[in-house]
């Protein structure tokens, strides 16, 4: 039989230490050159788009996170719809941490070759 309370205690384990490797990895990639001077202007500016489409895209969903997160709360229960708004600001930080090391990888990995 399997454990839930033990599972979900390793789960959390897991968790933390991704996101510690995570973090490892984001500042070793951020210690690498940027290159040229117009390759770190360059990169800047994508990176301020790319920011910009995700502020743009995630001020979109919000509407359809309030949508779900209200039929949730009146077919299932408020229980499951406070547990659905965790699940989407942490989707949310994920997308903007994901293309944040993205676009600082690209640069450099385009200075290293």
């Amino acid at each position: 039989m399997i454990d839930f309370a033990s599972l979900a205690q390793w789960s959390a384990l897991v968790g933390v230490l991704g996101l510690g490797a995570a973090f490892v990895l984001f500042g070793y990639v951020n210690r690498q050159s940027t290159g040229t001077e117009l390759m770190a202007d360059l990169a800047a500016r994508i990176q301020e788009g790319a920011m910009a489409f995700l502020r743009r895209e995630h001020s979109v969903l919000s509407i359809f996170v309030i949508l779900v997160w209200m039929a949730l709360w009146l077919t299932v229960g408020p229980t499951t719809a406070a547990a659905y708004l965790p699940g989407a600001a942490t989707s949310v930080i994920a997308g903007f941490n994901g293309k944040l090391a993205a676009t600082r990888a690209n640069v450099r990995t385009a200075a290293a070759a």
